[in-house]
């Protein structure tokens, strides 16, 4: 594979990093991401002082978010036990230019298909056939042209999700590619557990973290063999407060059911509900809003915040039922 590169026609004058760090952007969609959360909650992030932590890495949007904004470069650990998509990701900072020009190609192909359907199908085989070497520009293409953003694999660890017939393919362009090159020259990418990513954190350090959500109908890491069950969901609330009494500032996103929220209240960390909008099965049009909670330390109230929550969250319930009785 190819030695990362850095690229003359840039304006040198400034830090090469800085550069491209105003055009960064996610490489793909990602079911469950984070976009629509820094679209409406974004000033609830704090400020980035020491090293970024990302341990569920996804799409990296919360990531790209602290790069954009950031007025010089700083470090990052992320991890992800998706080996598929580390491996993207590294194969990206090691040869963005190869990656631009496969994805050129199957551009190319796609938009000349008289059966877009049949070569969406085509690429998907060929993936899976190369895996688990890198192979990052037909994992950025199936995330683009697959259904929905998502990411799933059979019992056999082939991905199976079905073609999505997007009305246009967003593809990153060689520009984006060679500026998330660029910015990865800062970030430790290995795919390993999440709490294998985050044990070195320490005070001054911001850990941001998406797990699978407690109450979602599935409670897998991508696939069904690899399950992220309660006694997980436990770890992980005794982990911030683990991380809590060390300094480490850290964000959780997660379910706002009852079983997930006493998980944190009871540990007397900070749990802040928000509404939470989603499009139902990709339709823009379509929305529902949902209840979500932000889990963050609390590093000065005393008291357990339990019946003053449940409270907002019977309230928030009563007027969603008020409004569509109305509507």
């Amino acid at each position: 594979m190819a030695q990362s590169k850095t690229y003359p026609e840039l304006d040198l004058g400034e830090s090469l990093w800085s550069q491209s760090a105003r055009v960064v952007v996610p490489l793909f969609r990602w079911a469950g991401g984070k976009q629509r959360f820094l679209w409406d909650h974004r000033k609830r992030l704090p400020n980035l002082s020491g090293r970024y932590f990302e341990p569920f890495a996804g799409g990296l949007s919360v990531y790209f978010h602290y790069v954009r904004s950031s007025p010089k470069p700083f470090q990052a650990v992320i991890g992800d036990v998706n080996l598929r998509l580390i491996r993207c990701y590294k194969e990206v900072h090691s040869d963005p230019d190869g990656v631009a020009d496969r994805l050129v190609s199957l551009n190319a192909g796609y938009t000349a298909a008289e059966d877009k359907s049949a070569f969406y199908y085509d690429v998907r085989e060929q993936h899976n056939l190369v895996s688990p070497r890198a192979d990052a520009a037909r994992f950025i293409f199936l995330m683009a042209a697959g259904w929905n953003g998502v990411y799933r694999t059979n019992q056999k660890g082939g991905f199976n999700v079905p073609h999505g017939a997007p009305k246009s393919l967003k593809l990153p362009s060689r520009e984006e590619l060679r500026a998330v090159a660029t910015v990865f020259s800062m970030a430790d990418i290995r795919a390993r557990s999440w709490e294998a990513t985050i044990n070195t954190a320490r005070r001054g350090d911001f850990v941001f973290l998406d797990p699978p959500y407690g109450a979602s109908n599935r409670k897998d890491l991508y696939e069904r063999s690899n399950q992220f069950t309660s006694a997980d969901q436990l770890k992980l609330a005794e982990t911030l407060l683990e991380l809590q009494e060390r300094g480490v500032d850290f964000l959780l996103t997660n379910s706002a059911d009852e079983s997930t929220m006493s998980l944190y209240l009871d540990r007397g960390l900070s749990v802040t509900a928000i509404d939470a909008v989603r499009s139902i099965s990709g339709v823009t049009e379509a929305r529902t809003v949902d209840t979500e909670i932000l889990v963050t330390p609390n590093l000065h109230a005393a008291e357990h915040r339990q019946s003053n929550l449940l409270s907002e969250l019977k309230l928030r319930t009563l007027k969603r039922g008020v409004t569509r009785n109305d509507s």
